[in-house]
């Protein structure tokens, strides 16, 4: 990761889905970056992760193109990318077992363009760079949600939005309505846009107003995104309390999950060919346990484990995509043991060629998903509230481990042991930053407001603290 961008890359630089190791893909730049990679990059080099969401910004005109020759408005962002901004997905492919398939990702996987927005907003979170939002950011969010409120679909029996006719994550089933994580990231981004939007308009008025000018948008067109929002369809079972991964998801044919292969991951189904695969509950890789690590307020404890066990029982993680998102989920519930195999698994994906194609290049996600479960898995860093946070469950393999994170611009110095955590503000002042004299940061749940350059021990197991 760190060889695959610097802040020696050139502006608006970005990194493909097999960084630089490989011609993989031919280079190309999926949602790998902005949900697997740019964590990295935000919480160890921000002004690297900026130029990644750069690269998006600067191909906004073709991200509208893409809308229009779709009949939509705002922004859809491609599937693939590549230097220009279009949209250079293949239409053709070899499967699994050999065969030429054709691709429908170009125009069905579209929750791309939600997290794009995402990451351009926790990336602002995380840095407090308000001039990123102004140049570029909040424009970017604002057009993604504009295409959201152009695709959706209204059922006007139900009174309620969806979006029809997609691929979520797992790309086992096409042509699927209302997917879970689509339609919940699209009402994430159609709100997220009307908050950023008052909250850059109170402390920077004239400029937002002058976005608002050039983007033609008006506020009769926010409130829209309110409306839409709020009514957003997002399938729950009222009995059993489970997300269904799309419309008619839970209809489809059960099959026992598979004995495991020598890298400790499910072989592929002998009862079902590829070809069918579409017709069951087996998932290729995660999409509501993915949904639950992005958005985690849409699932407190005892959602999350109930999803995630049903799940985690359907799911091939035929994609290197997979294998952290579990672990990650695993971490969160304390499932310690699970997390680590998943951890070692999502380490070893190249070094051991888990999937059969590391000749094709190194998997970058893999790489970006291994750094999230040590991260934000075992050592429980999260942003909450806009809030740093911490819920360690570090393995039982470990003692302990030191590291840093980047927060508004100042490294927070970390050490973390079973049962203790200390934290040291490193603050720093950066040109054009508000200095600010305390951090807040939350441990297991208890706010704590650290002052610079003082070392601070917690039992994490009841959030106490001490300063040393």
């Amino acid at each position: 990761l760190l060889i695959s961008a610097s802040v020696h890359s050139p502006t608006g630089y970005c990194v493909g889905a097999r960084c630089l190791s490989g011609e993989g893909y031919r280079g190309h730049v999926f949602w790998d970056t902005e949900i697997f990679l740019l964590p990295f990059y935000v919480y160890t080099m921000p002004e690297v992760a900026r130029e990644l969401l750069m690269y998006r910004i600067q191909r906004l005109g073709a991200a509208r193109e893409k809308a229009r020759a779709n009949r939509y408005k705002g922004a859809m962002f491609p599937w693939e990318s590549a230097e220009t901004g279009k949209d250079v997905t293949p239409t053709w492919h070899r499967d699994f077992d050999g065969k030429v398939i054709e691709i429908h990702t170009m125009q069905q996987e579209q929750h791309i363009t939600a997290d794009v927005a995402y990451a351009a907003w926790h990336y602002f979170v995380a840095t407090g760079d308000v001039q990123f939002m102004l140049k570029g950011g909040l424009e970017l969010v604002l057009e993604a949600s504009r295409f959201w409120a152009s695709r959706v679909t209204y059922d006007r029996r139900r009174r309620r939005y969806g979006v029809k006719d997609v691929i979520g994550p797992d790309e086992f089933h096409e042509h699927v309505d209302h997917n879970a994580f689509t339609n919940a990231m699209a009402r994430w981004t159609l709100r997220t846009a009307c908050v950023l939007y008052e909250q850059l308009h109170d402390s920077h008025a004239a400029t937002v107003r002058r976005i608002a000018k050039n983007m033609k948008l008006r506020r009769t067109e926010l409130n829209s995104f309110r409306q839409i929002a709020e009514r957003m369809y997002f399938p729950r079972d009222k009995r059993t309390r489970l997300v269904e991964q799309f419309e008619g998801y839970f209809q489809k044919r059960k099959h026992p999950l598979p004995g495991l292969d020598q890298s400790g991951l499910p072989r592929f189904p002998t009862s079902v060919s590829l070809e069918h695969i579409g017709s069951t509950q087996f998932i290729k890789q995660a999409d509501v346990v993915m949904l639950a690590c992005l958005l985690p307020e849409l699932f407190p404890r005892d959602s999350l484990k109930r999803n995630f066990d049903y799940y985690h029982k359907r799911t091939l993680h035929k994609s290197s995509l997979s294998v952290p998102v579990h672990g990650w989920a695993a971490a969160r519930l304390g499932l310690r043991d699970l997390a680590y195999r998943y951890l070692l698994i999502a380490a070893e994906t190249d070094l051991k060629n888990v999937y059969g194609n590391t000749s094709d290049g190194m998997h970058a996600a893999a790489l970006g998903g291994t750094w999230q479960v040590v991260l934000k898995g075992v050592c429980g860093v999260h942003m909450k509230h806009g809030v740093l946070s911490f819920d360690p469950y570090l393995p039982r393999q470990w003692k302990s481990i030191d590291f840093r994170v980047q927060w508004h611009g100042s490294p927070l110095r970390v050490h973390m042991e079973s049962n203790s955590l200390v934290l040291e503000w490193e603050r720093v002042k950066t040109r054009g930053a508000r200095v600010h004299r305390i951090l807040p940061v939350l441990v297991y749940g208890r706010m704590h407001r650290l002052e610079a350059w003082r070392k601070y021990a917690f039992r994490t197991s009841r959030g106490e603290a001490r300063r040393i």
